[in-house]
């Protein structure tokens, strides 16, 4: 590193300026200061009637006053919401007039007067005067790092083949945003939250089960039933990338394969070719090699109809335990009784005894094919 011969002129005199500047305005805000609307002026000549020769705080808001108004001198007593004049006081001896006239001038003269006061005598000043000067002068310059070693790692203008570690940070938390809805797109989770949802309206719960209840075991299925292809993309696409042994467009495309492969044995045939012709893309030779564009849609439509499928046959044992009980109370002239309030304790009662969220789960598990 090459040396530099350091000037400390300029920064002793800054020093020094500072020193003055803090002195002098801690002197004017003390000066100004006053406790509970009280506040002392700033200069108080010898020539005015009235002065405040010494003040002692008692406790709380209450403070005891010595005023000097022409010869006399009278004792203050203060609070919060009243002024009293406990007495007054006679300097017969010449001791306390000599006492006064030393307080009135360490209190009126000079900034040191007011050091000497706040810290406790002339030699506690000296001593932090010299503390404070010796705490500022301690500080060293210090040079900043060289940025040419730096800015060489972000050259912009050297051609990669891979994209650099901060915009793959930034591409990685843009997709964030976007993985909620993957999630929701191309998994078993579409399905399984639209059968459970199925199943409260079949049943007339209103809400119950709640909806956090509902998204909470649909998502727990979702990782159950997508375990096997996450397994794989883990294998092949993620561990790979990560120890460096392929590139990140080799890792997509490995992460996609499975999860394209799942996707189609869940689409039916009439849903991809809607989409193929849709888009306009050539038939090609397998349906694995169909874009993601293109399956995924066709893989929503296709959950969306077979979840209306199982709707449908989660809806008819409940319609039938509603017709029953409906024509049960036509026919006992209760027609002003809702048939819903009476047929929802039979609901749940055939529900629970047929072990319905056991057979649920199972037929929602594997309707799946892997």
């Amino acid at each position: 590193m090459v040396g530099f011969q350091v000037d400390y002129g300029p920064y002793i005199i800054n020093v020094a300026i500072l020193v003055v500047l803090t002195i002098a305005l801690g002197y004017t805000a003390v000066r100004l200061r006053g406790r509970n609307g009280v506040v002392g002026p700033l200069i108080r000549p010898r020539g005015r009637r009235v002065q405040v020769l010494e003040r002692t705080h008692l406790e709380g808001a209450k403070n005891l006053y010595l005023v000097k108004c022409g010869n006399q001198h009278w004792v203050v007593g203060t609070s919060e919401t009243s002024l009293s004049v406990l007495g007054t006081v006679e300097p017969s001896d010449p001791s306390f007039q000599a006492d006064l006239d030393s307080a009135l001038d360490e209190d009126t003269g000079s900034p040191l007067g007011w050091l000497q006061n706040l810290f406790g005598g002339r030699k506690m000043v000296w001593i932090g005067l010299l503390a404070v000067s010796a705490l500022l002068l301690i500080g060293h310059p210090a040079w900043a790092a060289d940025a040419q070693s730096v800015l060489e790692t972000f050259d912009l203008r050297q051609p990669t083949t891979t994209m650099s570690t901060p915009l793959q940070l930034i591409i990685v938390m843009a997709m964030l945003t976007l993985l909620p809805f993957l999630f929701i797109m191309s998994t078993s989770f579409l399905r399984t939250v639209i059968v459970l949802g199925f199943l409260r309206s079949a049943m007339g719960t209103q809400q119950v089960p709640p909806n956090q209840v509902i998204l909470g075991l649909s998502v727990f299925l979702t990782i159950y039933t997508m375990a096997p292809v996450w397994q794989v993309i883990n294998t092949d696409a993620l561990m790979p990338y990560f120890n460096k042994q392929i590139s990140q467009s080799v890792a997509l495309d490995r992460a996609v394969t499975p999860l394209k492969g799942f996707m189609l044995k869940q689409t039916r045939r009439e849903e991809l070719a809607f989409f193929v012709r849709l888009v306009k893309v050539p038939p090609p030779q397998k349906p694995t090699d169909l874009p993601i564009h293109v399956v995924l849609p066709a893989f929503m439509v296709s959950e969306l109809s077979t979840s209306f499928k199982i709707g449908f046959m989660l809806f008819l044992p409940f319609l039938i335990v509603d017709l029953v009980v409906a024509n049960t109370l036509l026919a006992l002239g209760m027609m002003m009784l809702s048939p819903v309030t009476i047929s929802l304790p039979f609901k749940l009662l055939i529900f629970t005894l047929a072990d319905g969220w056991s057979l649920l789960i199972q037929s929602i598990v594997r309707s799946f094919k892997m």
